[in-house]
């Protein structure tokens, strides 16, 4: 064969790699208690057996006479609770930032707000709010990881500026170091596994899909691949050898799972609500996805919503990577947007009941459009916007849940007037 030829087919491939492969399956996802304070920028940790949120960026839902810009509120919900609880403690204004627990205590540091160079310690059994000793630089929407009593701030933005600093602090000695610098200036988000932590995609004026570990004995950074997409504004979570990426800044409904040991990629169709800057936690082998905000054709939303997804019990996907059949598919319904009526498609595998009804955001039943038996194959329902005594409902989003004999799909819509 021609040097030549070899030599320029090698400079293309070094070039312009080859994209990550992702595989489709499906998966559905629980709904969770709504917290309190629907927002955007929040954070979400474990304690023990509760789960702590912090902080976030309010447009809307602050308590009676607080100012939203001074102040961020607390809500805590034990893991057997049913609901959540907004906490008389308040921490500085704080968005965009990241939270740890360590030895029964929450760490506060990073993001935007009143003093974004601040670094809180917060002590769930005492409500005591603490300030520590402040970060050298300023990390907003950045990946952070704790390791061995030492939190890792990476990249992130001070607003008009990106980042690459990667700073340390030490709860031990109250003390900051700095560690080698991330490839890329960029907000960006972490995960942790082992002694490695992972940043993926991120934003620096574009959204970015590079996949890089640090190596936090030696201090060094390594390239990856890239991801399947362009991805920002995303969480980032691992569980076992997995690790979850919740949301995307342009594709909300981005749901997708790496796999740390082969590198492959597992994207899911899902009822996932899409939304971007949501907090994400796992609690005995649950991932809880929290509030978060969206946009889309000019509508936005700031969400309360809480959706879960048990880990452990996650469909595989087979070694050919085939998606495993369901019994029964809900599709998205069209046209969406609309005005003034939509039609719902659905397709069943087997004769089987089917109960669509739609639904308010705050998750009050609108109207039910169909309680009865179908066979097998192709259906269509149609609404026409209207409650159960045909007044007509406002713009804004909805979801439609259909339950059959083999479980329950939800999709969200939206109608425009």
């Amino acid at each position: 064969m021609n040097k030549k030829f070899i030599i320029l087919v090698l400079f293309l491939l070094i070039s312009f790699p080859l994209s990550a492969q992702v595989t489709q399956d499906s998966l559905s996802l629980g709904w969770g208690a709504t917290v309190n304070y629907g927002s955007f920028g929040q954070r979400t940790v474990l304690v023990n057996d509760t789960l702590w949120h912090f902080g976030g960026r309010f447009y809307y839902g602050t308590p009676f006479g607080a100012n939203r810009w001074d102040q961020s509120f607390v809500e805590y919900r034990a893991l057997t609770d049913t609901y959540w609880t907004a906490d008389a403690t308040t921490t500085l204004y704080r968005f965009y930032g990241n939270v740890h627990a360590y030895d029964g205590k929450v760490y506060l540091l990073g993001g935007g707000g009143g003093d974004p160079l601040a670094v809180e310690v917060f002590d769930p059994a005492t409500r005591s709010v603490s300030l520590l000793e402040p970060m050298p630089t300023h990390h907003r929407n950045a990946g952070s990881a704790l390791y061995e009593g030492k939190i890792y701030m990476i990249a992130g933005s001070d607003d008009g500026a990106y980042s690459n600093r990667v700073d340390i602090y030490n709860i031990a000695s109250n003390s900051w170091s700095t560690g080698a610098d991330h490839p890329i200036a960029a907000q960006t988000d972490a995960a942790l596994h082992g002694n490695m932590i992972y940043t993926m995609g991120g934003f620096d004026g574009g959204t970015r899909n590079e996949i890089y570990t640090y190596d936090i004995a030696n201090d060094t950074w390594t390239a990856m691949g890239t991801m399947p997409y362009p991805t920002s504004a995303n969480r980032m979570v691992t569980h076992n050898d997995f690790i979850y990426i919740i949301g995307d800044y342009a594709d909300l409904n981005r749901l997708m799972r790496y796999s740390i040991n082969d590198a492959s990629w597992v994207e899911y169709e899902s009822n996932f609500i899409g939304r971007r800057h949501s907090s994400a936690v796992i609690a005995e082998d649950k991932l809880y996805i929290i509030a978060g905000n969206s946009n889309e054709n000019g509508f936005w939303q700031y969400y309360n919503l809480s959706q879960t997804i048990d880990l452990s019990s996650l469909v595989s996907i087979s070694p050919q990577g085939l998606k495993i059949p369901t019994v029964s598919k809900l599709s998205q319904n069209y046209p969406n947007p609309f005005n003034p009526s939509t039609s719902i498609r659905f397709i069943l595998h087997q004769k089987s009941s089917v109960e669509m009804s739609i639904y308010n955001l705050k998750g009050e039943l609108i109207r039910q459009l169909s309680d009865q038996v179908f066979g097998p194959g192709e259906q269509e329902l149609i609404w026409d916007g209207k409650d159960a005594r045909g007044v007509r409902q406002a713009s804004g989003q909805y979801l439609y849940t259909m339950k059959t004999n083999s479980g329950i799909e939800s999709r969200k819509m939206i109608m425009l007037r």
